[in-house]
């Protein structure tokens, strides 16, 4: 942020309960928050009466299972924009792309078990060749993928984080 946006104000929502709390309170429109995915469970409640522009989550293999109490706390933010950054979408199956569309674009692939009937099953267990080519062709316009060649220099010290950019209080209603 300080090399990008030094202009942007920006917290991170860390230490104990009460200053996380302190400081979740006192955010304002324009601001940024950021915090981990660990703090971010701890403070739920407190984010769920929020509303926010952008939401953003690095390390995003941190939800690849949709059942997880990561995946459950940043689904279930109130936000017009989710963003994933993650270096491995895929670590164990397809189940682990499905949550992370799930978390950016919620029904876009269609609930789990469709997915899984429609495109896993048909990928991994027949190696049919058509279902990964509609898989890709509905996923390619949302994936931007660089390499770490191509991003060495940019690339920050590796932290999960989680990031947010509140709304005015009259467009909470998202």
């Amino acid at each position: 942020f300080k090399k990008w946006t030094p202009n942007l104000q920006v917290t991170l929502i860390t230490g104990n309960s009460l200053n996380r709390e302190k400081l979740l309170n006192n955010i304002s429109p324009g601001q940024t928050i950021i915090t981990s995915y660990d703090y971010l469970k701890r403070d739920l409640e407190i984010y769920k009466k929020k509303a926010f522009h952008f939401m953003i989550i690095d390390e995003a293999q941190a939800i690849k299972n949709h059942q997880t109490k990561n995946a459950e706390a940043v689904k279930s933010i109130k936000c017009v924009s989710r963003f994933a950054m993650t270096g491995t979408p895929i670590e164990n199956s397809l189940a682990d792309l499905w949550s992370i569309f799930d978390f950016c674009l919620p029904g876009y692939l269609k609930s789990y078990d469709s997915f899984k009937n429609d495109y896993e099953i048909n990928i991994v267990k027949n190696n049919d060749s058509g279902s990964l080519e509609r898989l890709n062709n509905q996923i390619s316009p949302f994936i931007l993928r660089r390499t770490k060649a191509e991003v060495l220099r940019e690339l920050p010290e590796k932290f999960e984080q989680v990031i947010f950019a509140p709304m005015e209080e009259e467009q909470e209603k998202v």
